[in-house]
């Protein structure tokens, strides 16, 4: 199964169509039993997302394979500050798991992968002793992973893809990470759902990609797709991702995604969907 879970909702409200807040515990038991019903085996989570590494905790999640992050070290920070740091966060991390071990630990923040180098030898001897089966990073640009390419050996990367956002497709960039073995996690899937929304709610801010949205609307008319099935089997159907991390707040949303998996794509030129400003793509820049 290509599909995983991203937990931030767990932790916090979050997602510029999210009108339902933070995720119940009740909900997030709801959601984690159907998941697994359904062969979902990996959860994504960071320490920057909240409570939502204790929510898991809580939640008996042994038998999934999780993914979570080492926070920004900052940077004003001592090759020393940056090993100590390292040590109590992941300590931390699998303390709130409840684990001794993880399945993938990433720096969330690319930079820290190439400032410290101790911080990666430390991570590496973690790996040896099987606290963490694969080291990576989370990126939002092909130009961020292939400076680490070039660099560093890494085993995971997680990275932004979706109907608006085809940079690491079109640049080669996802070609060339399998080409190198790395194993490819992609989140932003509906662009935090931005994707999905109605005109009537969407915010004025993305009034510049209106004919990118009537294209969708009209493709989803035509070929009888909903938005979801046509945004998730966009990224699903890339031959080099193996794991597409989708956010829900619900079970039912998650129900919603997992039923519309296989859809069939209409043969389209989905380049014309892309869009290179990151002030769009990049939703830590949206001023909304």
């Amino acid at each position: 199964m290509k599909l995983a879970i991203g937990t931030v909702q767990f932790g916090l409200d979050y997602g510029v169509s999210n009108n339902t807040g933070q995720t119940s515990q009740n909900q997030v038991k709801a959601i984690l039993n159907y998941a697994q019903q359904q062969g979902i085996t990996l959860l994504d989570t960071a320490a920057a997302y909240g409570d939502a590494e204790k929510v898991l905790g809580c939640a008996n999640v042994k038998d999934f394979e999780l993914v979570s992050k080492l926070p920004p070290i900052k940077s004003d920070s001592s090759s020393r500050e940056a090993l100590a740091f390292a040590e109590n966060s992941l300590q931390a991390t699998l303390k709130n798991l409840q684990s001794n071990h993880i399945y993938g630990y990433l720096y969330h923040h690319c930079e820290d992968i190439l400032t410290y180098g101790n911080v990666r030898n430390w991570l590496t001897k973690k790996q040896q002793q099987g606290v963490i089966n694969k080291i990576g990073v989370s990126v939002y640009s092909p130009e961020q992973a292939a400076i680490i390419l070039d660099h560093c050996h890494i085993d995971l990367i997680q990275i932004p893809l979706n109907l608006f956002d085809q940079r690491f497709i079109h640049s080669g960039m996802l070609k060339r990470l399998k080409e190198n073995g790395v194993e490819v996690h992609v989140r932003s899937v509906f662009l935090q759902g931005l994707l999905l929304m109605e005109k009537a709610v969407r915010p004025d801010y993305f009034y510049s990609l209106n004919s990118h949205f009537e294209q969708i609307d009209r493709l989803c008319k035509d070929y009888g797709m909903s938005r979801i099935a046509m945004a998730l089997n966009f990224a699903l159907q890339q031959p080099q991702v193996d794991k597409v991390v989708v956010g829900v707040n619900n079970q039912a949303q998650l129900t919603a995604i997992v039923q519309s998996i296989g859809e069939e794509l209409p043969t389209y030129n989905w380049q014309q969907l892309s869009c290179d400003n990151e002030a769009f793509i990049n939703p830590s820049l949206w001023q909304i």
